[in-house]
């Protein structure tokens, strides 16, 4: 043998030209299902992906995540998209429907519902947001 990890074709052919015994093909199709190197082996470009990075806060309401999803079935009152708001130090979170993911909708709901009206105070973040989204209003 070669020593390398051939792949199920390339072994076959290796191992008949050079060994025979009962039900060797299913012998060499086993070992390479079981092989940990070939079934971690990729071919072609790998994906440029990189390692998470773990977000951090010092403080409550220090950092906000917003995000949309959807468009989701329509509610009753008309809303397709979930706009959620988390805190990830308090692990707070709100979700809000909302019926169009237009920058000016998802500024009144930040604006009017969200925590921001209790708690803008203690946002670093979050005024400014807020104000460069009431520009569309």
């Amino acid at each position: 043998m070669t020593g390398g990890h051939l792949g199920v074709r390339r072994t076959l052919a290796q191992v008949q030209r050079r060994a025979f015994w009962p039900r060797w093909r299913n012998d060499v199709r086993t070992f390479c299902r079981r092989c940990a190197s070939c079934q971690t082996y990729r071919r072609g470009k790998l994906p440029r992906i990189g390692a998470l990075q773990p977000i951090l806060a010092e403080e409550p309401f220090e950092r906000l995540n917003f995000d949309l999803t959807g468009p989701h079935p329509r509610t009753r009152r008309g809303s397709v998209y979930i706009l959620t708001c988390l805190c990830p130090f308090s692990k707070l979170a709100e979700a809000f429907p909302v019926p169009n993911k237009e920058a000016a909708t998802i500024a009144r709901v930040l604006v009017e519902q969200t925590i921001y009206a209790d708690l803008a105070h203690r946002s670093k973040v979050l005024p400014t947001v807020v104000v460069r989204l009431m520009v569309l209003l």
